[in-house]
């Protein structure tokens, strides 16, 4: 069976990225959702194709869905009032939001089991029309969070009064503005604004540039990037990119933990020490991993290294420069990577 993803996932931009033409938009720091048009709403959890049960134990009552997923298909429980606004029998996808700076807060209303007030401060900002066709799709997801075997019958069976017209992005935008004017009284959900970039290699990335770096002065994550001819469909894929502003600094090495899987007796990270927080360090290729440590990191995967035994290229005290996505709620470098 193919692989999959619940929802359409992004890659990062690189440097020989064509991004002239591309449509950009904010790069939200909310709680990614997917509005399944409602068609399992008040259904048990447990009956829908594409649900994650992986934990389900852990409740002490049956889970009902309400038809808004999370990106790793469990239910968000939003108040009836928020899902009666959203549109039937059309798929939405997008970001539950609150505002820059606010992803704890944002997370800390959507995960609620029974939801409160404070859900009236969310706005569902929508970037995407899936169609069920493609987000019914078979195939296996399978990642740490989330892990399911998907079949087209089963999940057709639910769409059955759906339209199966698969939609370019440049169509979806208008589509969406569409259909956010004929349900102008409500103000649970909007479309996010999606600005085209110019023709122009030189100056499309000029402009890219400029919104990041006021984008990033506001407090925000970064900026989307969707190609125009691109369509939705559940992987991760370069038709979608995200932008961030890299940021760079040094740690000092106080340990290394031993190397998983095809790292195996090599070091898998170097433990280092930020501005007195610690956290694992990554980035480094196999020649740089190399430990002198008469096979230790072998027969311990996984554990920190002992104090005899350190990587040939790094040395306990030594500073190391990083680059890293600005900070994490607890204050750890987001993404941080080894920088050669």
């Amino acid at each position: 069976m193919n692989k999959r993803e619940f929802v359409m996932l992004a890659k990062n931009l690189s440097e020989r990225e064509i991004v002239n033409g591309m449509y950009m938009s904010i790069k939200l720091d909310g709680q990614r959702a997917l509005w399944d048009g409602g068609v399992t709403r008040g259904m048990p959890k447990f009956d829908v194709p594409w649900a994650n049960t992986k934990k389900d134990e852990r409740y002490l009552e049956r889970q009902y869905a309400t038809g808004l997923w999370t990106r790793y298909g469990n239910v968000i429980h939003a108040p009836d009032w928020f899902l009666n606004a959203l549109p039937r029998n059309i798929l939405l996808d997008g970001e539950l939001y609150l505002d820059r700076g606010k992803f704890q807060e944002t997370r800390t209303i959507v995960s609620t089991i029974i939801p409160g007030d404070d859900w009236r401060k969310i706005t569902f900002n929508v970037f995407d029309l899936p169609s069920f066709s493609m987000f019914a799709d078979s195939g296996t997801i399978n990642n740490p969070n989330f892990t399911k075997h998907i079949l087209r019958d089963d999940c057709f069976k639910l769409f059955k009064d759906m339209s199966k017209q698969v939609l370019q992005f440049n169509t979806t935008i208008m589509q969406l503005y569409g259909l956010y004017n004929q349900n102008r009284g409500q103000t649970v959900w909007k479309p996010l604004e999606q600005i085209q970039l110019p023709s122009n290699e030189s100056t499309a990335k000029t402009k890219l540039m400029e919104l990041l770096e006021k984008e990033t002065a506001l407090g925000g994550e970064g900026i989307m990037l969707r190609s125009p001819n691109s369509i939705w469909h559940p992987k991760r894929t370069g038709q979608l990119l995200k932008v961030k502003k890299l940021e760079d600094s040094e740690a000092r090495v106080i340990g290394w933990v031993a190397g998983l899987g095809k790292l195996s007796g090599l070091f898998g990270a170097l433990i280092v020490d930020w501005n007195g927080k610690t956290f694992e360090l990554s980035g480094f290729t196999d020649d740089e991993r190399a430990v002198n440590d008469n096979g230790w990191a072998r027969l311990h995967p996984g554990e920190v290294g002992p104090d005899q035994y350190w990587p040939v290229k790094f040395r306990k005290g030594c500073t190391i420069r990083f680059m890293y996505r600005g900070l994490t709620d607890s204050g750890l470098p987001r993404e941080a990577r080894y920088l050669r």
